[in-house]
């Protein structure tokens, strides 16, 4: 797997990190990692296969219509 080299970090930017690091319990490597590959976006293939395995993760999200229409009713 290639490396990425970064110079001339803000000194507070890498401390900023290595706090956040501290608090997952996980490496500042892996905190930069995650935020470098979080930038690049997904390809319309990659983004349906995240959101159908958050989707098969959380269930379907359901809202009854008739209360919201109620309350926008009641509202007026």
């Amino acid at each position: 797997m290639p490396d990425i080299l970064i110079r001339g970090v803000d000194p507070l930017v890498v401390e900023k990190l290595k706090e956040r690091a501290a608090a997952e319990g996980t490496s500042l490597q892996a905190v930069a990692k995650r935020i470098i590959e979080s930038s690049v976006p997904y390809s319309r293939e990659e983004f349906l296969k995240v959101a159908a395995a958050e989707r098969a993760r959380t269930g379907p999200q359901k809202t009854d219509s008739t209360e919201l229409i109620r309350e926008d009713r009641d509202a007026r």
